[in-house]
């Protein structure tokens, strides 16, 4: 069974990469995937969460910006 899928599912329905939320919270994207191998507490899946919204609010951003 995978890990923290609730918090992969949310990410991918935000159209938001692992890689994307590693740099967010300034670690790598190997570091993420080892954090992931093991549940994480409500209070770390709530921050991942917010980061995962901001990099989502930022990638709306700059798709608008584009669109003009």
């Amino acid at each position: 069974m995978t890990k923290n899928k609730d918090i992969r599912e949310y990410a991918k329905n935000k159209g938001v990469f692992l890689y994307e939320v590693a740099a967010a919270d300034g670690i790598s994207e190997p570091t993420i995937t080892r954090k992931l191998r093991i549940e994480l507490s409500d209070k770390e899946k709530a921050d991942m969460r917010r980061t995962i919204d901001r990099v989502a609010d930022q990638k709306a951003k700059q798709a608008a910006t584009v669109a003009e």
